[in-house]
């Protein structure tokens, strides 16, 4: 049996607390209304632990773990709107999150696919083509109109609007000249220009990025390390 996402999950907890409802003011069937607020918080608390046991063999807990024991512990009283609310909490905080991590694996993907991959190299016999891992620091790269910058540089020569969007969140081009940095992953405008490099290819801002991206796919927001 295909194992309910986290959204399903949340969708079923509010269908049956709608139905609780229904059944204590509605039906003024309380006792119903009980049986079936503590089955199922049960049976979901039972397989949101079973779940999370490998986790905790590893040495790491989460708030999770806190709500779960929250809910049975108000079963066992006889609180069973109170362990609806932790229910819908509960679930709503997973559902959150796996849109989060969705969201973050999205844009993530479009780093990866948007990143530089070659540098126009000036040499003395006119510009080269080279993987921008091969790229050095202190050689002179030329950027034409429209294209990514790819690697951390300064302008030695022209002047142009640079997109940086997908860096900073600014919308807004900025305008630089000779003299000012411009990171890897911007975009170039309508003037083609020439960067020195300041920074290798897998020191540089967009790669720093891309890395911290990575990172935090690795950290599930709900989980800590224990100790």
């Amino acid at each position: 049996m295909k194992r309910l996402s986290n959204k399903q999950k949340l969708i079923l907890i509010l269908v049956i607390a709608a139905v609780a409802l229904l059944l204590q003011y509605g039906a003024h069937q309380p006792f119903f209304a009980q049986v079936l607020v503590t089955v199922v918080g049960a049976v979901v608390a039972l397989t949101m632990f079973i779940g999370m046991i490998k986790t905790l063999r590893s040495g790491k807990y989460g708030v999770d773990l806190l709500a779960i024991l929250a809910v049975v512990a108000t079963l066992a009283v006889s609180e069973y709107w109170a362990a609806m609310v932790i229910l819908v909490m509960l679930t709503g905080g997973d559902a959150l999150e796996d849109y989060a991590a969705k969201k973050a694996n999205t844009e993530l993907k479009a780093l990866l696919d948007n990143s530089p991959q070659v540098a126009h190299v000036i040499t003395d016999d006119g510009t080269k083509d080279v993987k921008v891992d091969a790229v050095q620091v202190g050689q002179q790269v030329l950027v034409k109109p429209g294209e990514l910058v790819p690697v951390d540089g300064k302008i030695v020569k022209g002047a142009g609007l640079f997109n940086e969007a997908s860096l900073t969140g600014e919308s807004k081009p900025v305008d630089k000249g000779v003299g000012d940095a411009v990171m890897s992953g911007s975009v170039n405008g309508d003037s083609a220009v020439t960067i020195a490099v300041t920074k290798l290819a897998k020191d540089s801002q967009y790669q720093q990025l891309v890395k911290a991206g990575q990172g935090g796919r690795e950290y599930p927001g709900s989980l800590c390390p224990a100790g």
